[in-house]
């Protein structure tokens, strides 16, 4: 439901759950202490402690927690708690005393009890049966406290990784493009035809870098395509001084790659292999399988002393670390004469996905979680069965979001038509058709609302069953050429699927299964 988007809505929610769970379990407990058998019975005075309990329990979390226990005051905040617990221990015995006593029988009346308010005993074990209602509170707000902390750790985390990872961007740009411009500059002084072939180049930089180079990750052959059109800027300038050799191999369809991340190292080839006269510099990017190689080398000389280092280096060693963190080597290595550069990072091939699913809200959801993943690509949308099987078909997805209940066609008859179904995620509001997924060998079946972690587990599965290391194409994966193995065998009984995992040894004519356990 929508209003439960709303965080006072849900803390709300939350807190008439958990009364009126203590509200049935106090009335249990009664009725079964009176009458030794499960009753619900809740008498006045039993009420009457409920509504005290209620405000033990919101001055500590709203009030004593705030003012003492949030800002450290842990000797004041014990000293409050246990004052808080006195005084409803006080209120419980007046009430008893005042009111509950003198309804009770003439008899219990005279034991002695009745004569006199103020007895320790009593105060103090009115006072601390309030405490174990509190303890649970307290250990729920903290839980919830955690909980929200975390959250908001992993927001910032995030925000700063965005913020640093636009900074070192924003550094990296100017740099580049000063160099250029000096390149530009340098042709128009000469009146060079190749001018204006440059500005051309110059301008798809430009666009790549404004409208392309701002997301996360990029597709690598965009990025390869960047490179040549800026070593083909150089070339320009340097013409017969540069000895230049670029050379790149390898399937780059469909890979993703930090952008702007693999220029600083030929830039820098650039600025310091011409030197004089002449220089050179050789350009080896290879990709294999989910490793992408850049060696560079370029001639080189001993900087003057006292001149100082550029960004590009030093940011590009920063962005590694936070984009590719234990999934990269960098190795920089000079010499008199030789500079060189060899880098290997993990560059993933992007999952095409499709959604499916007739309602638009559910479509919105599925959206909004795959465009948190960068290594997600929406390559259709669909709304009902028809447009799926033409964008499966069209397509060839990795990937597939599945309805099961949609016009037209319905998701499980749209897998049982198709000779060889994409892996397939069933999204849906209903459990019951869970069997007929795990039938057609879905890869995981989510129910609606979809939760981000819940997400995410869907997708790690979806990769732990792909094993890129077999294959490094995921839709012949998907088609076939990694073949699905379930080791676990389901029996439907009374309406209930059983799920075996261990091995079989024996099935009699009866169907009774008896089974061999190994460890």
């Amino acid at each position: 439901m929508n209003f439960l988007k709303n965080n006072y809505y849900k803390t709300v929610a939350v807190h008439i759950a958990f009364w009126l769970v203590f509200i049935f379990y106090s009335g249990f407990d009664n009725g079964y202490y009176h009458h030794d058998h499960w009753s619900f019975r809740l008498q006045p005075d039993g009420i009457c402690d409920i509504l005290i309990n209620m405000i033990v329990v919101y001055v500590n979390l709203y009030i004593l927690m705030p003012l003492f226990y949030a800002k450290q005051k842990h000797f004041w905040y014990f000293s409050a708690l246990l004052l808080v617990l006195l005084v409803g221990g006080l209120i419980t015995r007046f009430l008893w005393w005042r009111i509950w006593l003198p309804m009770e029988p003439l008899t219990y009346r005279s034991s002695g009890e009745g004569s006199n308010y103020w007895i320790w005993v009593r105060i103090i074990s009115d006072s601390f049966s309030h405490f174990p209602v509190l303890a649970v509170t307290v250990l729920i707000k903290m839980m919830f406290d955690a909980n929200a902390r975390e959250k908001k750790l992993r927001e910032i985390e995030k925000e700063k990784f965005t913020a640093e990872m636009g900074l070192l961007k924003a550094q990296i740009n100017p740099h580049f493009f000063f160099n250029t411009l000096n390149s530009l500059y340098s042709l128009t002084l000469a009146r060079s035809k190749k001018s204006a072939e440059m500005v051309l180049r110059l301008s798809d930089l430009m666009r790549y870098m404004l409208y392309e180079a701002s997301a996360n990750a990029v597709w690598l052959k965009d990025e390869i395509a960047y490179l040549e059109n800026y070593i083909s800027i150089e070339q320009m300038r340097f013409a017969d001084r540069l000895d230049l050799s670029f050379h790149y191999s390898g399937d780059t369809s469909n890979k993703s790659i930090s952008p702007l991340l693999l220029l600083p190292f030929i830039e820098n080839a650039f600025k310091h292999g011409i030197q004089d006269s002449s220089g050179w510099i050789t350009i080896d990017l290879k990709v294999n399988g989910n490793f992408l190689y850049l060696k560079v080398e370029n001639s080189y000389t001993l900087p003057v002393k006292g001149k100082e280092p550029g960004l590009g280096l030093s940011n590009v060693r920063r962005r590694l670390e936070l984009a590719y963190l234990g999934k990269y080597e960098l190795n920089v290595r000079q010499s008199d004469d030789i500079y060189s550069v060899d880098l290997k990072i993990t560059v993933l091939k992007k999952i095409n996905c499709i959604i499916a699913d007739d309602e638009a809200l559910a479509r919105d959801i599925i959206k909004m979680h795959i465009k948190q993943l960068d290594r997600l690509n929406i390559v259709a949308v669909c709304a009902n069965g028809l447009e799926v099987f033409t964008a499966i078909k069209n397509t060839r997805p990795d990937l597939v979001f599945l309805d099961i209940q949609m016009p037209q066609l319905t998701g499980t008859d749209l897998l049982r038509t198709i000779k060889n179904p994409p892996a397939t995620i069933i999204t849906t509001a209903f459990p019951e058709f869970a069997l007929e997924g795990y039938e057609l060998n879905v890869i995981d079946y989510l129910l609606k609302p979809i939760s981000f972690e819940r997400f995410l587990k869907a997708i790690d599965k979806y990769e732990t069953w792909l094993n890129p290391g077999n294959s490094n194409n995921a839709h012949e994966a998907a088609h076939g050429s990694v073949h699905r193995f379930d080791p676990f065998i389901y029996v439907k009984a009374e309406k209930k699927m059983v799920k075996f995992c261990s091995r079989i040894f024996y099935i009699s004519k009866a169907s009774r299964i008896i089974l061999k356990y190994t460890l």
